[in-house]
């Protein structure tokens, strides 16, 4: 898993722990943090698979089966929030280890792209 990765997921497992002691306030303002995180990084994969699939086009768009991913990760990220809103601790711990498990499915097959986004990098005029 790359340190991006990494990040998110100990940032997700704080988010957890933060939810279990009861303080929903604090919880709020870290789920928001990732969100914020995650969607930066599907920013960037989105964008960078924009390049590298500019000049080899797929049948299906590999870059719509991401998107599909991503918005599964954005609907856990707003159950979360849902749970929250609504004092469901229980829910929100459910929904948190749902997210954990879909993301880091998630970065493994990310990390099996990134030498194909390495080598169009180095391929593309600068």
């Amino acid at each position: 898993m790359s340190d991006e990765g990494e990040q998110l997921d100990d940032r997700i497992a704080s988010l957890a722990e933060t939810l279990r002691a009861g303080d929903l306030v604090m919880a709020c303002l870290e789920l928001a943090e990732v969100a914020l995180e995650l969607d930066r990084a599907m920013h960037r994969e989105e964008r960078a698979l924009e390049l590298l699939l500019a000049s080899r086009p797929a049948t299906p768009p590999p870059l719509t089966h991401v998107r599909r991913e991503h918005g599964s990760l954005r609907r856990l990220v707003g159950g979360i929030a849902g749970a929250l809103d609504a004092g469901d601790e229980q829910q929100g711990l459910d929904q948190i280890g749902k997210l954990r498990s879909v993301l880091l499915v998630h970065l493994a097959k990310e990390e099996r792209l990134q030498p194909l986004l390495a080598r169009a990098a180095a391929d593309s005029p600068a």
